[in-house]
């Protein structure tokens, strides 16, 4: 077969992109739920030179593991998600691309399935993410600015500095959101046309 009809390579190449992609973060984001206590203990043994530094680092360090057992067990659900759903992605990417019936139905469900999955992930995600990153920018910059030798204006800088981080950080969330939905509804749809349904009548095993 030479013949595929068009974009049907696309559409399965960046299925395995994606679910590859989705089993590393599930596999990252499992990782930080059993190790998080050890980075955070690691993090408040660093000395500081300056007792109010030292008192700030600890301060956000807690507030930050606060945050973390606070939303321990949605992270760790959707970790355990994210991983069953890419493993299902990968499969049926790659079994598609080789004209299997049943992958081609398993590719179908999972993009169908990753939609809402994904919208309430990346909900989530974007939570904790602006709940953190929102802890460090007031606690840094209520340590920087009582800092020796740090001027006003040097802690005013590095305030919105950190507070540009927070947006940038949503929006981007909210672009890479928007581009995985696309492709789950664009590439389902695709799946599902008449010259699809004819490749795996003609060649499908």
């Amino acid at each position: 077969m030479n013949q595929f009809p068009k974009n049907f390579k696309v559409v399965t190449t960046f299925g395995l992109i994606l679910g590859i992609f989705g089993a590393f973060a599930g596999i990252s984001g499992g990782l930080s739920l059993v190790t998080g206590a050890d980075e955070y203990t690691k993090a408040l043994s660093i000395q500081q030179t300056d007792p109010k530094l030292q008192e700030a680092q600890e301060t956000m360090m807690l507030r930050v593991a606060e945050i973390g057992e606070r939303y321990r067990i949605p992270s760790g659900l959707i970790a355990i998600g994210n991983m069953a759903i890419s493993v299902f992605m990968i499969i049926g990417a790659v079994g598609t691309a080789k004209l299997r019936r049943n992958s081609r139905r398993v590719f179908v469900k999972t993009l169908a399935l990753s939609i809402p999955f994904d919208v309430l992930a990346g909900i989530a995600g974007m939570i904790i993410a602006y709940q953190t990153t929102k802890v460090t920018q007031e606690l840094m910059s209520s340590a920087m600015s009582t800092a020796p030798g740090m001027s006003n204006d040097a802690a005013q800088i590095t305030s919105t500095v950190m507070g540009a981080t927070i947006y940038l950080t949503l929006i981007y969330g909210v672009v890479w959101l928007g581009l995985k939905i696309w492709y789950y509804v664009w590439a389902r749809n695709r799946l599902l046309k008449p010259d699809v349904d004819e490749l795996f009548a003609q060649y499908g095993v």
